[in-house]
């Protein structure tokens, strides 16, 4: 049973990935974790050696005369012989059950998270990751860099749209950072706002279609001169502007 379990997690770990409703990365660390396999493994054996260990101890104990007594009147062991195997077949059917409803949450969850709207839509997208050594590119060569490689890239046939980001989204990777918002009273202490901030180009948000709610996108010169603009999403406009319209207000990033 340890054995075909490795098995099906192995191929079922390969199945997940395989149809993950998000396709950007987010997965790419997930593998078998060995401390778990070791455990599972010794878990088995000691299960095993315990279910055949108690009825051949329970056997060893048995008297003989009450044995051919009972032998009579039933078939198999006496009274503490039956009542055994009927605590055996209680643990096991408990045990079933946990497993059962285990298994169905975590099949509803996954079903759950299949219908979750992440905002942006990864179906024919390939990415790829790209480091530059440091004492070779600062910032300002790192940024022509990528935009002269996001241009090459939109200009090959068959390519619909290329962008430049600094964290993929929900690859487990981001930057919490603490915003302020200017004109609103301080927060309390320890509650701070924070939220993701990533760096992007227009060619972001049209290779993941993400839609454009309210006022626009970045101009080619606020690109190219890093100029101190941003774009929120609808949550952060719903939650710390309410009633107000973000366009314009201002926001202090603490990088």
């Amino acid at each position: 049973g340890g054995v075909v379990g490795l098995f099906v997690a192995r191929w079922g770990l390969d199945l997940l990935l395989a149809i993950s409703p998000v396709d950007v990365g987010a997965f790419d660390h997930l593998t078998l974790s060995y401390p778990v396999l070791a455990f599972t493994a010794g878990v088995s054996i000691l299960t095993a050696v315990i279910c055949g260990f108690a009825p051949a101890f329970e056997g060893s104990r048995a008297d003989v005369q009450e044995a051919l007594k009972d032998g009579a009147r039933q078939v198999g062991g006496g009274l503490r012989g039956k009542r055994l195997r009927h605590a055996f077949v209680i643990a096991e059917v408990a045990l079933a059950v946990v497993l059962l409803v285990g298994a169905g949450l975590m099949l509803r969850t996954f079903a759950s998270l299949q219908r979750v709207d992440t905002g942006l839509d990864t179906s024919n997208v390939i990415t790829m990751r790209v480091s530059l050594p440091a004492r070779k590119y600062d910032d300002s060569k790192a940024l022509r860099f990528f935009q002269d490689a996001a241009r090459r890239v939109a200009a090959i046939p068959g390519v619909q749209s290329a962008g430049i980001v600094s964290y993929l989204p929900f690859a487990g990777l981001g930057a919490a950072t603490r915003v302020t918002v200017v004109g609103q009273p301080p927060r309390p202490p320890g509650q701070d706002l924070t939220t993701d901030v990533t760096v992007c180009d227009n060619g972001y948000f049209q290779a993941l279609r993400i839609p454009l709610l309210k006022g626009r996108l970045f101009t080619e010169r606020e690109m190219r001169e890093k100029a101190n603009v941003v774009i929120i999403n609808e949550t952060m406009a719903r939650q710390h502007f309410a009633g107000q319209d973000p366009i314009g207000q201002r926001v202090v990033i603490n990088m």
